[in-house]
């Protein structure tokens, strides 16, 4: 069997070329694989479903790009302008291949954009990561994604021991053994000061829409505990707790950190019943994964 020739074409595996021979190699090389292949390109259920596995299956890796670019500043990188990958390279000191390869995977995921200029292919800031990947703009979730790239990452390694045990991981993940949340996510002052910010990245996004849901104009004060009404904040799950996946996802991260879980609507009434907060239980979106709830007794 020969050697598969090079496409020519100088791309990262990005050009039209190099697609339609990889498509001709394997049907080549791998007759029935390609026979499969052709199907899928008109449908084939079986293919769909690969299709969906790969995607779970290298989840984390997507998550990596997004966590990498953004601690290496590639975005704040950009906010000049256009630049081309070697241009990027200079500016965050990293090796021009490594950082032409993050820019043309950045742009495939619509973190960045491709664009072909006269001397070769730039990349610019899309909407997305104008909005929310600059570490100044006022929706950076900047903070959010370190503190997901850190403690989150190190206790989802652990998830088969929460699941196993149905207990916090901390102990196994950073080497804090507390039966205590807080003592565990506040066991350093940059740990408590990076989880605080990503909060803030958070409520940066929610913070208005938590605030206006409801008319609250009749209290003067807002705390985190007691009052004479109780307004909750919550991804919610839908009836059953089948969904949605960001929300199953979050209880998972519940379990893994704090050894709790998100709940339906209904469980967060019964909750709030018994704790005294029976009158004119409301639920609202908020047009994202949280909700608001407010409650009275």
């Amino acid at each position: 069997m020969g050697k598969p020739r090079p496409s020519g074409r100088n791309s990262g595996g990005c050009g039209k070329g190099s697609a339609k021979e990889q498509k001709l190699l394997s049907r080549a090389e791998f007759p029935a694989q390609g026979e499969k292949m052709a199907e899928a390109a008109e449908g084939n259920p079986e293919d769909r479903d690969f299709r969906i596995l790969m995607d779970y299956t290298h989840g984390f890796m997507v998550s990596q790009v997004l966590f990498t670019a953004s601690d290496l500043g590639l975005f704040d990188a950009l906010a000049l302008g256009p630049m081309d990958a070697a241009a990027v390279a200079r500016a965050l000191g990293s090796s021009p291949r490594g950082t032409r390869l993050l820019l043309e995977t950045c742009a495939s995921l619509g973190l960045v954009q491709w664009e072909d200029g006269m001397g070769g292919p730039t990349f610019a800031l899309t909407r997305l990561s104008r909005l929310f990947l600059l570490a100044g703009s006022p929706l950076s979730q900047c903070s959010m994604l370190r503190y997901l790239a850190g403690t989150t990452v190190q206790c989802w390694g652990e998830l088969g021991g929460a699941v196993r045990e149905g207990r916090s991981q901390y102990a196994q993940a950073v080497g804090v053994a507390t039966w205590e949340p807080f003592k565990a996510i506040y066991r350093s002052h940059a740990e408590r000061l990076l989880f605080m910010q990503a909060l803030q990245d958070t409520w940066s996004v929610y913070g208005e829409r938590v605030l206006t849901a409801f008319d609250l104009s009749e209290f003067r004060v807002i705390c985190d505990i007691g009052g004479t009404a109780l307004l909750l904040v919550e991804a919610v799950l839908t009836p059953g707790g089948c969904g949605p996946v960001r929300t199953l996802l979050l209880s998972l991260t519940m379990l893994l950190q704090t050894q709790g879980r998100e709940r339906t609507e209904a469980e967060y009434q019964n909750m709030a019943a018994a704790a005294g907060f029976t009158r004119c239980f409301q639920c609202r979106p908020t047009g994202g994964d949280l909700n608001v709830m407010l409650t009275r007794k």
